[in-house]
């Protein structure tokens, strides 16, 4: 995992803020962070498994195509569902997600 500077930049607040609640909670779960209003210098975990036809698999599939996340198809190992992986970049976003959120409670 790569440890990010903790102010993201105005592209990643920008695309944070264009993000469905639905894409900010499987970007928060999957970095282990859905439950949390900070973000930790460096996150614990980067995947999510879901398979087609689940309520959050065009989720993470239009995650994967702003690159926030990529995608490996169908595996045994994950049951024969896709595993989609945080990019460094979806961790960035994250981090502005984050922030915003924070930002909103202090006003």
């Amino acid at each position: 995992m790569t440890t990010i500077p903790p102010v993201a930049d105005e592209e990643a607040m920008r695309i944070a803020g264009t993000l469905t609640k639905a894409q900010l909670h499987v970007l928060k779960h999957s970095l282990g962070v859905a439950d949390k209003k900070r973000a930790p210098k460096t996150f614990y975990r980067s995947h999510f498994v879901t398979g087609e036809g689940s309520d959050d698999h065009p989720d993470c599939m239009a995650l994967h195509q702003l690159g926030l996340m990529t995608r490996q198809r169908a595996r045994a190992i994950f049951g024969g569902m896709d595993c989609f992986n945080v990019t460094g970049r979806g961790e960035i976003i994250c981090r502005a997600a984050l922030q915003n959120e924070g930002a909103g409670e202090r006003s």
